[in-house]
């Protein structure tokens, strides 16, 4: 789950319970307004047990006028579990070309999903979004979710995935997409590694498969 707040970028996210909360950050940057100003952006992880159901409540603690979250579950073989690596990157000059960095080198190799969420300071529509790295090969890229709102000083979140097929990355992973307005924006990112169990291995073992699921959005204003 990632979840994003507007205002001054000073608040921060809580703690969840059944949540780690793997990262957060302050993204953006400017005068507080519609396109501009500086967001908190948070990324939370979970291991599901299947039976979950209701809702999620996401109250940031300091100033805010805007909230968005959304939810995006990925399952592996039965018996494996995941690695992750996580990173972010920020675009502090309002465009309509969005462009962002991961913050170090994920290494993202052949049999991983590289799973990106951008928020941006507009309610624009985030458009031909894609990731890339240098020694990497990567498969078609997919947006799961890219919703908006115009409460507050407007925000935007969006939730997309691209596998990597050969290679391994040498290099930060580089985020790009367009937007219909100018706009501040930043970019949480997540290596998705299937860590294969020692009742997998062997002649027969199951091959890799990183599985995507459907993804729940919310926003409020405060």
């Amino acid at each position: 789950m990632t979840a994003t707040a507007k205002l001054g970028g000073t608040a921060t996210f809580p703690t969840i319970s059944g949540w780690t909360k793997s990262l957060e950050v302050t993204v953006g940057g400017g005068v507080d307004g519609a396109g501009t100003g500086t967001q908190r952006f948070a990324l939370y992880i979970r291991t599901a047990a299947g039976t979950e159901s209701g809702t999620v409540t996401v109250t940031p603690n300091g100033p805010s006028n805007v909230v968005q979250a959304t939810i995006s579950s990925y399952s592996c073989n039965a018996g494996n579990t995941f690695s992750l690596d996580v990173a972010s990157g920020s675009m502090a000059t309002a465009s309509t070309s969005v462009v962002t960095d991961a913050d170090h080198v994920m290494g993202e190799t052949a049999g991983n999903m590289m799973f990106f969420s951008t928020t941006a300071a507009a309610n624009t529509n985030l458009g031909s979004q894609t990731v890339t790295a240098t020694g990497a090969t990567y498969g078609t890229a997919a947006e799961r979710v890219d919703t908006g709102t115009n409460s507050g000083n407007d925000s935007r979140l969006s939730h997309c995935d691209r596998p990597i097929t050969s290679g391994t990355a040498s290099a930060a992973t580089h985020y790009t997409g367009t937007a219909t307005a100018a706009t501040t924006a930043g970019t949480i990112f997540v290596r998705l590694s299937e860590v294969v169990s020692a009742g997998n291995r062997g002649p027969d073992r199951r091959r890799p498969r990183i599985t995507r699921r459907p993804a729940r959005s919310a926003s409020f204003a405060r």
